[in-house]
């Protein structure tokens, strides 16, 4: 019962079979949420999308940059953007390109600026150009030079007139195939 699990220690949770976790609901991972550290990767990924998505923010919170990189795609698409946005610049920035073309356009506008900045180039050039034509121009403001620079010629031909705006001081920035 989930309320024995919440009595488990950190070593104990480590000893779960990944086919004991996806057995596992989403009270279950709530009742062990101060141990949810202690999941390994593979641990991570054998948990079901439906109980990953199900898990209220403070306990999706205690996942590390680690764990979260390690979610599939389909587990980061089934999460809530409340979740997302939970997220640090450094639990963004451990995401995979492949994890981050898995996000909406919804979730990605969903971010803050200050998430949004900790993109890497190689993130950012991942995008799809739907995803890109969906970015909010005050988080295209925020980006850095080299950010800008990271985004494939779809992308920027995917930017709108506001886009460029916002971005006046890093246009400079732009490779010559960009522009």
């Amino acid at each position: 019962e989930s309320q024995d699990l919440a009595a488990l220690t950190s070593a104990q949770v480590r000893g779960f079979t990944t086919a004991g976790i996806a057995a596992f609901d989403t009270a279950d991972f709530a009742a062990m949420s101060e141990d949810l550290a202690a999941l390994t990767t593979a641990q991570v990924r054998a948990i079901q999308t439906d109980d990953l998505a199900g898990l209220g923010t403070e306990v999706f919170g205690k996942l590390s940059s680690s764990q979260l990189a390690a979610l599939t795609t389909a587990q980061l698409d089934a999460l809530r953007t409340d979740q997302l946005v939970t997220l640090d610049s450094a639990d963004l920035s451990a995401l995979s390109t492949a994890q981050l073309r898995a996000l909406s356009t919804d979730d990605l506008n969903a971010l803050t600026t200050a998430q949004f900045q900790g993109l890497g180039t190689a993130q950012l050039a991942a995008l799809t150009t739907e995803q890109v034509a969906g970015l909010q121009s005050e988080d295209l403001a925020a980006l850095t030079s080299a950010q800008v620079r990271g985004f494939t010629t779809a992308g920027i031909a995917a930017f709108d007139t506001a886009d460029f705006a916002a971005m006046s001081e890093d246009l400079a920035a732009l490779t010559t195939a960009q522009v």
